[in-house]
């Protein structure tokens, strides 16, 4: 009897995955192979080609770390993950500067009181090594006037990675209907 075991992926730095994929396989048995690459071998002998590649989920790591940040309700956490050139659409504003965007965050939490944000639906579209985009439904729930509020949008999302290799947010689009 022969075991073979593959292990999927291991974490890595800024949220690679390190894949480990079973490519081919042989088994002889005697005078009989299984598979189709035309290998043969000896009485009872199994091979395997396995190829070892890292993918770079980072980006992923980053949207769910903003999300987080959001919210904390503590800019502070937010500028974290922002690259320092980000630029964001709102529906009735656009921020062009760090500190911009600071204000708008901040005037949001003080209208909506123990806002949560979500993100659902999300479609990661773009991506490469050095820059990802994805859209998804972003949710909001909370209290505006003591009132509990909900609502919903559409949001655009693109990290790219810094010089240090860090993803960061360099845009964001918020829309709501």
């Amino acid at each position: 009897m022969c075991h073979l075991f593959l292990f999927p992926f291991s974490e890595l730095e800024n949220g690679e995955e390190d894949k480990w994929g079973l490519v081919s396989y042989r088994w002889s048995s005697g005078d009989h192979v299984l598979g189709d690459d035309g290998w043969t071998g000896g009485r009872h002998t199994f091979a395997v080609q396995i190829v070892r590649r890292r993918v770079n989920m980072g980006y992923q790591k980053a949207l769910d770390e903003y999300i987080q940040a959001t919210n904390t309700h503590d800019f502070a956490n937010v500028k974290k993950v922002l690259h320092e050139k980000a630029l964001y659409w709102f529906t009735d504003q656009t921020c062009t500067t760090i500190e911009e965007i600071e204000n708008y965050f901040k005037n949001a939490w003080d209208m909506i009181q123990d806002e949560v944000y979500s993100a659902t639906d999300v479609r990661w579209f773009v991506t490469d090594q050095n820059s990802a985009t994805c859209t998804y439904t972003y949710h909001y729930e909370g209290y505006h006037k003591g009132n509990f509020v909900s609502g919903r949008g559409r949001a655009t999302n693109v990290f790219v990675k810094d010089n240090d290799g860090a993803w960061k947010l360099i845009h964001e689009h918020l829309s709501s209907p």
